[in-house]
């Protein structure tokens, strides 16, 4: 008799773990815009594996609280607050992601630490070491 409900929960966490890899690769690769973000192909691989263990170990060692995180029924107060926020911000942080390797914007950042370690370089009259050349 046991053997029933173990099933189903097995099968309810897998469905979910495959569903939320899904959306957050939608979210990755569409805000990218292109199929040749790597890194988020990398990180959804790792994400995959490291959740695939986690959700063995959760239905060997404490399938309850594999239960109660798949209805959302959490005791604590804090811990229902924080399931209520996360979502939409990891969603959001994935979708800025792949808006940030469509428009370049982490690019900005380093160009401008290179700019202004140059004009520190320049400044206290060391020798140009070939990185500030172009600036």
């Amino acid at each position: 008799m046991q053997a029933a409900p173990a099933a189903s929960l097995k099968a309810r966490a897998l469905r979910r773990l495959v569903t939320t890899l899904v959306v957050l690769a939608f979210l990755l690769f569409a805000s990218a815009g292109s199929w040749r973000f790597w890194q988020a192909g990398l990180f959804l691989g790792l994400m995959a594996g490291l959740w695939s263990y986690f959700l063995i170990d959760l239905l060997e060692r404490s399938p309850q609280l594999l239960e109660r995180r798949l209805r959302h029924e959490e005791v604590d107060a804090a811990q229902k607050m924080f399931q209520r926020i996360f979502v939409p911000v990891t969603f959001a942080a994935f979708a800025l992601t792949g808006l940030d390797f469509r428009f370049g914007w982490s690019g900005i950042g380093l160009d401008l630490f290179r700019l202004r370690s140059c004009s520190r370089r320049r400044r206290s009259r060391l020798p140009d070491i070939g990185s500030c050349s172009g600036l």
